[in-house]
């Protein structure tokens, strides 16, 4: 991947101004990225808002845990996605935060860090998102909004 970045056979900042699909379909192309590293890269690097992982287990989880469901199957997961369209990130960081939150068992405050992919904080009292990059974006999120999307 490096190599092709570095002769000019890929061009890595082109794919910053493709559409979701070209993109995931473009980075997926290299040698040691599948479908879900090119959909974190959209999510977490390009900050794209309308991203959500059929691949991702978390995600798959999350939604049967909210709703309910034994499986998801594709079809399913499309319903959902176009569900919480244009907002698909959003619904997967709430999501991730679901599962996260279950597994810690819901006791005090939970948080999951990364400094280069963002952060989402889970306050016991308050359920707000803040997700914050490196070049400064910030995306705060209360309960009333994420409800409005998910729901």
């Amino acid at each position: 991947m490096l190599k092709k970045v570095r002769t000019g056979a890929f061009d890595l900042d082109a794919v910053a101004h493709m559409s979701d699909e070209d993109a995931i379909r473009a980075l997926s192309s290299l040698k040691g990225i599948g479908v879900w590293t090119a959909e974190m890269i959209l999510l977490f690097c390009l900050q794209r808002p309308d991203i959500f992982s059929y691949d991702d287990l978390a995600i798959q989880r999350g939604l049967r845990m909210v709703y309910h469901h034994r499986s998801i199957d594709r079809r399913l997961f499309e319903k959902y996605r176009r569900r919480f369209s244009p907002y698909c990130s959003t619904a997967s960081l709430y999501l991730w935060a679901v599962v996260r939150r279950r597994d810690l068992g819901a006791a005090g405050d939970i948080g999951h860090t990364s400094k280069e992919a963002g952060s989402i904080r889970v306050r016991k009292s308050s359920l707000s998102f803040v997700v914050s990059s490196s070049s400064g974006f910030q995306l705060t999120l209360s309960a009333r909004d994420i409800e409005e999307i998910l729901l």
